[in-house]
């Protein structure tokens, strides 16, 4: 993946929160305003495997009505599940900045004007904290409402195309897969023991050194992230990932000391510009 320019839009109250936590906020996907977020069309995939078996069976039915229901309840469930284990946090990719952006993600109810966290794709990837690696990918999102309907894999890759104008770059964090290998919050998911010891399935799986070869690798794996509501802060070094922060194209000169005295009073030294779209 090329380096490319993405933006964080966020109200003053999150950016607030952002510079207390010292990290980046990332929210189930059950919890996005898209109820869709990550879920293919059960229906659909039931009726794909249902017209392959059929082709390859001679013509043969194999799978008749009340089997079809059964099997859309499953994928239906897995879609669920896999909502409240997922989470993500969505970036603007785009070189130029959005009338759109701005106003519906970095303005609240009570009118008080927001920033844009300005990034780049490579320099997200490349601070990634070490440990999250393991059960963390990053997508450009595809917006293909044929795609999305089929996206038994991958599932967070794709978007219905009436968000097209979001120009998603993504951070995608697997809960179940990051407790599979390291073992953090073993309990929210069900325990897999293996051998006749009956050992923890991530101490067998580093016992080779294979993800984690030192100590001081394993003691990062729980701070690396920090549990905050339903969601999780990903302990990224923000000097190292922001480089500036872009004021709401209606801030005035009172909008931009507010966030320039946020911003060294949390201890960082980030350029407090005015939007793009002003020049």
């Amino acid at each position: 993946m090329s380096l490319k320019k993405i933006s964080r839009y966020l109200t003053r109250e999150k950016f607030e929160w952002l510079l207390k936590d010292k990290g980046i906020f990332i929210a189930p996907a059950s919890a996005q305003s898209d109820p869709d977020e990550g879920r293919f069309n059960s229906k659909s995939i039931v009726e794909a495997i249902h017209t392959y078996a059929v082709e390859l069976n001679s013509g043969k039915n194999l799978m008749d009505d009340n089997f079809k229901l059964d099997l859309i309840k499953i994928f239906d469930n897995c879609n669920k599940h896999e909502q409240t284990v997922s989470y993500l946090s969505s970036w603007f990719l785009d070189e130029n900045e959005s009338h759109k952006m701005w106003n519906e993600y970095a303005k609240d109810e009570s009118g008080t004007l927001g920033v844009s966290l300005v990034s780049s794709t490579d320099i997200i990837i490349m601070n990634l904290p070490k440990p999250l690696m393991h059960a963390t990918e990053f997508e450009e999102t595809v917006y293909d409402n044929l795609k999305k309907k089929y996206a038994f894999i991958n599932s967070y890759k794709y978007k219905n195309e009436k968000f097209k104008d979001e120009k998603e770059f993504r951070l995608i964090f697997d809960l179940t897969q990051y407790s599979l290998i390291t073992g953090y919050e073993s309990g929210a998911i069900t325990a897999i023991k293996i051998g006749n010891d009956l050992v923890p399935f991530h101490e067998h799986l580093n016992s080779s050194g294979r993800y984690f070869p030192n100590e001081e690798d394993k003691k990062k794996i729980y701070t690396a992230l920090e549990r905050k509501g339903n969601g999780f802060i990903l302990k990224f070094d923000l000097n190292k990932i922001i480089s500036e922060i872009r004021l709401h194209p209606n801030s005035t000169l009172e909008d931009q000391v507010y966030i320039e005295n946020l911003v060294r009073e949390a201890g960082y030294d980030f350029k407090v510009l005015p939007s793009s779209l002003l020049i």
